[in-house]
Parts: structure tokens; sequence; C-alpha cells
């Protein structure tokens, strides 16, 4: 127990030396099945212990079947998920593109916003995207955990109907590497030298 509380503080003291000592840039890989428009990057971060969205990046408008590269800062915040969002479709569609992760996008598959979202409205998220309303799209993140991405691969899901829209990949900074590699190596060796 001691072993852990240590761990902890050291863990929170790592995190503390990387998100004030520098910027945490992420990088981003997305190859989108649709035309989309709107795009955005959100990330979550811990404030006063809970999650907190905020925009990353606007992206823009992003072709069909062309992948795109891209950066951005979180500034010194040290992310703990991430979001995606845009419009498809043409505007008397107002479809909905979501990144999510593996598990939680292939169950949506096949269904629709209202579904995947209970309580959510399709048409005022994409009025939202279009209007560029920042505070609206956080919003929707902090409502929804199912609708955030981790670092590594994930899945676009084009919405209204819940298809697979593509991909976009996360990976994390080498900083947010190295904190959770040590927390996984100390786990490993603690639990070696118990047994």
């Amino acid at each position: 127990m001691l072993y852990l509380k240590k761990m902890g503080v050291g863990l929170g003291i790592a995190i503390g030396l990387a998100s004030s000592s520098q910027a945490i840039v992420v990088p981003v890989t997305i190859t989108p099945t649709v035309d989309l428009t709107n795009a955005y990057i959100l990330y979550a971060f811990t404030f006063h212990g809970s999650n907190a969205w905020q925009v990353g990046l606007q992206v823009g408008n992003l072709s069909a079947n062309q992948t795109t590269n891209f950066n951005f800062d979180t500034g010194s915040d040290v992310p703990t998920q991430f979001g995606f969002i845009a419009g498809n479709g043409d505007n008397n569609n107002n479809g909905v593109t979501v990144g999510m992760d593996m598990v939680n996008g292939a169950a949506a598959l096949g269904n629709a916003f209202s579904i995947v979202f209970p309580g959510a409205d399709e048409d005022a998220v994409r009025g939202s995207l279009d209007s560029d309303n920042t505070d609206a799209l956080s919003s929707f993140f902090s409502d929804f955990d199912n609708s955030a991405m981790q670092p590594g691969n994930n899945m676009l899901v084009d919405f209204s109907d819940g298809t697979n829209g593509g991909t976009i990949g996360i990976v994390p900074e080498p900083c947010t590497l190295v904190v959770f590699g040590g927390l996984v190596a100390g786990v490993v060796r603690r639990r070696r030298k118990s047994a």
C-alpha cells in the first residue's frame, strides 16, 4: 500500500514536471471515407479532480479517402482522452462523424445517433459544428464517455446511420509514454518482489 502511495506521488510529480516544463504536442493521422466539414480535435485533461474538455484544434475540411497528418498542442495540459467530431454529407443531410475507440465504435455501427448518444440531438450537434460553437462541442464530449478516443488507432463513425467512416490515429507524445511505462514497470517489479 505504501509502495502504491509512493508511486502515486511519483506519478503525480512526473506528470506535473512534464506538464509544467514543456508544451505537449500530439500527432494525429486521419483517413475518412467521406468528405468531412468543420472538423475539430478536442482533448480532456484533469481539472480539480474531473475531466475538462476543450478544443485542441479546428481542423477544417477533410477529403474522402485521403490521409491527413497534423499535430496539435495541448499547452501544458496532460491529455487523458481525445475527441474528434466533424460534419459529413451535404447541408440537407446534416450528418455528424464522431471518432470513437475501437470497442465503442464497433458497438455504434448500424445504430442511429440517438441510440448511441441518448438525449443528444444530431441536428443540434451539426449546428454547433457549422456555427463553430466550441462550448457546445466540449459539452457533448463531457456528456458522453463513449465518444472519447484513446491513444492509438481509433474508428470514425458516420451518423445518421452508424457506418464505418475511416480511421484516426492519435500518437501520445514521448513524455506521456515514459510516465505510464514507468508506472507499469513499477507494478511488475513490485509483483515480482512479493512473489
